[in-house]
């Protein structure tokens, strides 16, 4: 895990759950992200809690959003990823188990674009096939 020096800080995408937060940096595209791990939604490989803000390295993430106990990515390649908890197969991964590292998810899209939504079931929508 690494730390980050706050001051120079310039983010470009910012979201927070009720006990996390994740921004996006605007220069290096990194995702840094601090608080509760219960389920794996920092992504670390671990259940670790974090109070600072650690770097998740290896992925260029543009946008970010966030659910109850997990996170649903996309990287400049338009690959999504999602990680955290996932008992009602929220993060579309084909199994109900949490993951708490990122895990590809497979859209099968035939698409420009695809808009992510978090509903109440936290089920993740293609906005495509409504």
């Amino acid at each position: 895990m690494k730390y980050f020096n706050y001051s120079t800080i310039t983010n470009e995408w910012i979201t927070a759950s009720e006990h996390n937060t994740y921004l996006i940096t605007k220069n290096r595209k990194e995702l840094m992200l601090y608080g509760n791990n219960d389920c794996g939604q920092l992504g670390t490989g671990n259940n670790e809690n974090s109070k600072k803000f650690i770097i998740l390295s290896g992925y260029c993430f543009q946008k970010i959003a966030c659910g109850f106990g997990f996170v649903i990515a996309f990287t400049d390649n338009f690959d999504y990823f999602g990680w955290g908890r996932n008992s009602w197969g929220q993060l579309g991964l084909g199994q109900n188990n949490d993951c708490n590292s990122p895990q590809q998810i497979h859209l099968n899209l035939q698409v420009s674009f695809f808009c992510l939504v978090i509903t109440q079931l936290y089920r993740l929508i293609d906005e495509q096939n409504k």
